[in-house]
């Protein structure tokens, strides 16, 4: 297109100059000349618009392929500090340059970063999580899922930074409700087998986020009451841990005395015994009913196995001694305020 418009040019000067050589030219070439000039005229109009409209297309595809220049992104403002300028450019990004979010994103939540540049990934999953507070951003929820929830990231051989998951879960739980499912889904049976220990830490992050949310509540209680490890039976640390951390949790308590019944400490004493050791740690003293009644039930099953040891009647026994030294601790009156800290001069 570019070579006919200069064509075009070459061919109106040479005209011009042929005319201007000889002086004069007769009507029928001058009106022949003329028209020519006018099919050249608009040929080349043709052409110019096709090339400005190319133009147009290259800019379009070059706008959505190439990265928006943060300055632009920034837009001249002034930040107190590195945190607050990265979460206004995330939210930036996410609302006026959506095309490059999922790429960006990408880039920057992956295995590779986790494994080689934690502290970076650290901060991206932090600012992350303010810029998406409460938008429940689906692009978001992608990519942090995987860091609670694969074993790329919780089993990983080459590095494990507990940091990392624990923010990753406080993200989930800032973006809204499609996160914090996210973040209950990786409370699979499978993760419990693979690597409990990093359950613990992503209950950590619930705990201290003091979540309401059903869905969370609910993955700490299966993951309690009801995951087995591989071998049919359960890991007393995270069991422990999780209901100490959901006794802390608004609805807690109930989630807990609906599950703590003598039918079901009976059939897996064990399990048991870490869950009320739990209940101890968290100082539950409205559940000293349920842990009663399992005493009870407890002494009236191990009378009817008196003259039959087994490992059964070994886990009811330790169950046994864990309720007792749980009833005698919940029962004492609780230690004041001012006695916990000491009395101020």
């Amino acid at each position: 297109m570019v070579m006919l418009v200069l064509a075009y040019s070459r061919y109106a000067g040479s005209a011009q100059r042929f005319a201007f050589a000889f002086g004069h030219i007769p009507r029928r070439l001058t009106s022949m000349r003329k028209s020519a000039l006018r099919l050249f005229g608009v040929i080349a109009c043709l052409f110019c618009f096709g090339a400005d409209a190319a133009s147009e297309r290259d800019a379009a595809v070059t706008n959505a392929t190439s990265f928006p220049d943060p300055n632009q992104v920034l837009q001249g403002r002034v930040f107190e500090n590195k945190f607050d300028r990265d979460v206004f450019f995330l939210r930036r990004i996410q609302k006026d340059y959506p095309a490059h979010w999922p790429a960006l994103l990408a880039a920057n939540i992956t295995p590779e970063e986790y494994t080689h540049s934690p502290q970076k990934l650290l901060r991206f999953v932090e600012q992350l999580g303010a810029a998406m507070e409460d938008v429940d951003d689906s692009v978001a929820i992608t990519n942090l899922a995987p860091v609670v929830s694969s074993p790329v990231y919780y089993a990983n051989t080459n590095g494990y930074y507990p940091e990392i998951l624990r923010a990753a879960a406080l993200s989930l739980i800032k973006l809204g409700p499609r996160g914090r499912q996210a973040l209950a889904n990786a409370f699979s049976v499978d993760h419990y087998r693979q690597d409990s220990p990093s359950l613990e830490t992503l209950a950590q992050a619930i705990g201290s986020a003091g979540s309401t949310d059903a869905a969370l509540n609910t993955a700490l209680a299966v993951t309690v009451f009801q995951h087995t490890a591989s071998n049919g039976g359960s890991y007393p640390r995270c069991t422990r841990e999780l209901t100490r951390l959901l006794l802390g949790l608004p609805r807690g308590v109930e989630i807990v005395r609906t599950n703590l019944v003598p039918k079901a400490a009976l059939e897996d004493p064990a399990r048991f015994d870490a869950v009320v050791e739990g209940v101890a740690a968290a100082r539950a003293a409205n559940l000293l009913t349920n842990l009663t009644e399992i005493l009870q039930a407890a002494d009236g099953k191990l009378a009817a196995l008196s003259a039959h040891p087994s490992p059964y009647v070994d886990e009811l026994l330790a169950l046994k001694k864990r309720l007792q030294e749980a009833l005698v601790l919940l029962r004492q009156p609780p230690v004041p305020p001012q006695a916990q800290s000491g009395s101020k001069l």
